[in-house]
């Protein structure tokens, strides 16, 4: 798919966009990696000064506090795959000849292994998100516990029945590749119009 170039100023356009791109791409994954690194480590200090001064809310809402933190991850991710994709589909094949393959390209068509970092990063978003969640959602109860048994009873039922939910959520609209549905969609589409031989 080698799309013409209408003249130089387009050329330079596609040029400048790339290199915009790119370098919003760098500042996102620095942010991700900022907030990550944050986060793995604030998440308890907030819990755990939370018990300390004995701020009863900031236990109860310890849960909602990191499903928010990883909605914001999920934004920075999908912003990076929204770049990325933004270049394969549209800078990449006006810029190249067909026999050179560009770096999104790369990692879309070339094997699993190319996206390997997305998925382990996804992974250990799950992982952490999941304990911290499981951990504050059980603080949450005994904190409500001390108060009201039946309070606590239902406080703990709906972070339970909320968990599996969440998991589904994050792990349904954490993006970790350039295609879309759409994409695969129009794709297959693509190859069942093929003429048999």
């Amino acid at each position: 798919m080698n799309h013409e170039i209408a003249n130089d100023k387009d050329r330079e356009f596609l040029i400048n966009q790339f290199n915009t791109l790119r370098t919003e791409i760098l500042a996102l994954k620095e942010r991700v990696v900022r907030t990550q690194t944050i986060s793995i480590s604030g998440i308890p200090l907030l819990v755990a000064a939370g018990e300390k001064l004995n701020l009863d809310f900031v236990i109860i809402v310890s849960p909602i506090i990191t499903a928010v933190v990883v909605l914001m991850l999920s934004f920075e991710q999908n912003s990076i795959m929204r770049a990325g994709r933004y270049i394969r589909i549209h800078i990449e094949p006006k810029l190249k000849s067909k026999h050179i393959i560009g770096w999104e390209e790369f990692l879309e068509k070339h094997g699993e292994n190319n996206r390997s970092a997305e998925k382990y990063f996804l992974c250990s978003v799950i992982i952490a998100s999941a304990l911290y969640y499981a951990g504050g959602a059980t603080l949450a109860f005994f904190r409500v516990q001390k108060y009201d048994n039946l309070g606590a009873i239902v406080l703990g039922f709906f972070y339970a029945s909320l968990f599996p939910f969440y998991i589904y959520f994050v792990i349904r609209n954490f993006q970790t590749t350039t295609f879309t549905n759409n994409d695969l969609s129009e794709s297959q589409n693509n190859k069942n119009k093929l003429p048999k031989t």
